[in-house]
C-alpha cells in the first residue's frame, strides 16, 4: 500500500528509528503563552524525523509572536507512528481541537511542515468546518508511483484513475473541497527543488494562485525558513485584532 512505501522510504530516508517511537497518549506537544485568553490556536505539526520543538529550534515561534502576541500556539509531536496506526485524525481532534473548542477558540489554525502538511490535509477533509485556515511548508502529498495518472492530467476536476488507494482517495477529497471553494484559506510554500515538486504543483492549482509561494530550494529547513515570514504575512494571522475570550 501506499502507507508501506512510506514507511520503507523512512528506513533509507533516516539514520535513527526516531519514527518508530509509540504513540503515546495525549501526544506530546509543547504549549507557547497558553495563559492567554485568546481566541485564536496555532497548531504545529512536524515533519518526519523532528519534534515539537524544532519550531523553537527554528525560530518559527519567535516569528509567530512577533508576528501576533495574542496567540495561543501548541506544537505536536506528531511523529509517524500516528499515521501508520491511523490515529492521527482522531487524536488531533480528541486531545487538541475539541478542547480549544469546547474553551471558546474558534479560530484555529494548522501549519504543517512535510509529513505535518499531510496530517493537517487529512484533518481538513475530514472535518472541513473545524479549522479557519492551514498553513504547508512542502507538504508531503504521496509518492510518484501512487499518483501516476494525477501527475498527467491536466485537468484535476476531470481526473479518474484505474485503480484507487488511500494517496488518491486523498487527492479525491481535496479536488471535492476545491470545488466548494473550502480551500480557499490554504497557504502553501515550498522549493523548486523540493523532492515532491511535482505533487505540490498539482495540489497549487486548487489553490488560489496569491497564496502560494515557490522559492529556490530544495525539501529542508534553509528552505522553509525563508518561506516563513511571506506566508504568514499572507495570512489573517498577522492581521488579526487581538481577540479574547470573555470568562
Amino acid at each position: 500500500t501506499a502507507l508501506q512505501r512510506l514507511l520503507l522510504i523512512c528506513l533509507f530516508l533516516l539514520t535513527s528509528c526516531y519514527w518508530l517511537k509509540p504513540s503515546s497518549v495525549p501526544i506530546p506537544s509543547i504549549s507557547y503563552q497558553e495563559h492567554l485568553k485568546s481566541s485564536t490556536l496555532v497548531i504545529l505539526m512536524p515533519g518526519l524525523g523532528d519534534g515539537a520543538n524544532i519550531f523553537a529550534q527554528q525560530n518559527l515561534i519567535d516569528a509567530l509572536q512577533k508576528c501576533n502576541d495574542s496567540l495561543n500556539i501548541v506544537a505536536l509531536d506528531s511523529h509517524l507512528g500516528y499515521f501508520s496506526n491511523r490515529t492521527i485524525i482522531t487524536r488531533l481532534n480528541t486531545e487538541v481541537i475539541a478542547p480549544a473548542k469546547a474553551q471558546g477558540i474558534d479560530n484555529i489554525w494548522v501549519i504543517g511542515v512535510s509529513l505535518g502538511g499531510l496530517g493537517s490535509l487529512l484533518y481538513s477533509v475530514n472535518h472541513p468546518d473545524d479549522l479557519t485556515g492551514l498553513i504547508l511548508l512542502s507538504p508531503y502529498l504521496g509518492e510518484k508511483e501512487d499518483l501516476e495518472s494525477l501527475l498527467k492530467s491536466s485537468d484535476l476536476y476531470n481526473w479518474q484513475p484505474k485503480q484507487t488507494n488511500d494517496f488518491q482517495t486523498l487527492w479525491f477529497s481535496l479536488i471535492e473541497l476545491s470545488r466548494s471553494e473550502k480551500l480557499s484559506n490554504i497557504y502553501m510554500g515550498t522549493g523548486n527543488q523540493d523532492r515532491y515538486i511535482a505533487q505540490q504543483d498539482q495540489f497549487s492549482k486548487l489553490l488560489n494562485e496569491s497564496n502560494t509561494i515557490k522559492i529556490e530550494g530544495k525539501h529542508q529547513w534553509s528552505t522553509w525558513n525563508q518561506l516563513w515570514n511571506p506566508l504568514l504575512h499572507k495570512t489573517s494571522l498577522c492581521r488579526l485584532e487581538q481577540q479574547t475570550i470573555n470568562l
